[in-house]
């Protein structure tokens, strides 16, 4: 029997915005407790019941955010942890397709995630604890159901993830004890927290990026204005607030020597999977790799 791991998971404008992206924080479960208990007390001293990215506007919140990254950061160069983050864009070959299923399509970015880094990044023979922020419309029984198969036979054309005509072949088990997806999950397992900011942090980063160029350069241009327009108002409060995070992780990272680039990918990218704080920009692998649709009944008129 293999050790116990658990892996926490956390979405960023999975249904809105041009780029979407699913955060996992993924570690052996005898380092749960003290990690949580850290977590607890940066959000005590900051008096806040729980952390969110898309909350990140005031000062509170800003010191909060670099303290959990100092954290995150620190049990990573100890290679307790690891935070694996999958971003895509909705206007690429994929994702650009009429009636796209976005629900159908966050499914599959889990499963894509969830496999990558259970089956690459920790020993063979790990038994897992999974724990999702509970996500509207995605049903992580079935999920689960796939994950935990031996050796199984998709037909894209049929399942939860695509609708591609090709069979995919998963020979390697899953071994998935638990699965949980509480309404309150953030609260009661506080790494998902750690997820949320990770993912927060990667799509914020494609998003924006032309703006935090010039929010570095002290440009005061606004977010709300085209790039190319001189006549911008000063940048929003709650966009600085983000943009010092990102800054501060940029920096973090290169301190640390992660190999979490910013600037190459005009985003939050890391060259070198193995690398334990780990950006992955999902691009469509070939010509047939494309996004589920939803599929409407026709209804016929007397």
């Amino acid at each position: 029997m293999g050790d116990l791991f658990c892996a926490f998971g956390d979405e960023s404008n999975w249904n809105k915005g041009r780029y979407r992206s699913i955060g996992l924080i993924s570690l052996p479960k005898r380092y749960v407790k003290e990690i949580e208990e850290k977590i607890k007390l940066i959000l005590k001293k900051e008096k806040l019941k729980e952390f969110k990215w898309k909350e990140l506007n005031r000062s509170e919140t800003k010191r909060a955010a670099t303290k959990l990254l100092d954290l995150l950061v620190h049990y990573a160069c100890l290679n307790v942890l690891r935070a694996d983050v999958l971003i895509w864009d909705i206007t690429d070959k994929r994702h650009d397709v009429l009636a796209r299923d976005d629900t159908a399509n966050l499914q599959f970015m889990y499963y894509k995630l969830l496999k990558n880094v259970l089956t690459q990044k920790w020993p063979d023979e790990s038994e897992w604890i999974l724990v999702f922020d509970e996500i509207s419309g995605v049903d992580w029984n079935d999920v689960g159901y796939y994950l935990k198969k031996k050796e199984v036979t998709f037909d894209f054309e049929k399942n939860i993830f695509t609708q591609n005509n090709f069979s995919f072949r998963l020979k390697r088990e899953f071994k998935i004890s638990e699965i949980h997806s509480p309404n309150n999950c953030s609260v009661e397992f506080p790494i998902v927290q750690l997820a949320d900011l990770m993912a927060g942090i990667a799509a914020f980063s494609y998003e924006y990026f032309t703006f935090f160029k010039r929010y570095k350069s002290k440009d005061t241009l606004s977010l709300f204005c085209d790039a190319t327009d001189d006549d911008c108002k000063n940048i929003p409060r709650s966009k600085r607030e983000k943009f010092e995070v990102l800054e501060y992780f940029d920096n973090l990272c290169k301190d640390k020597k992660l190999g979490v680039s910013l600037k190459e990918k005009k985003g939050l990218y890391t060259f070198n999977s193995k690398n334990p704080i780990n950006f992955w920009f999902y691009t469509p692998q070939h010509p047939a790799d494309k996004a589920p649709t939803k599929k409407f009944k026709i209804v016929k008129r007397l």
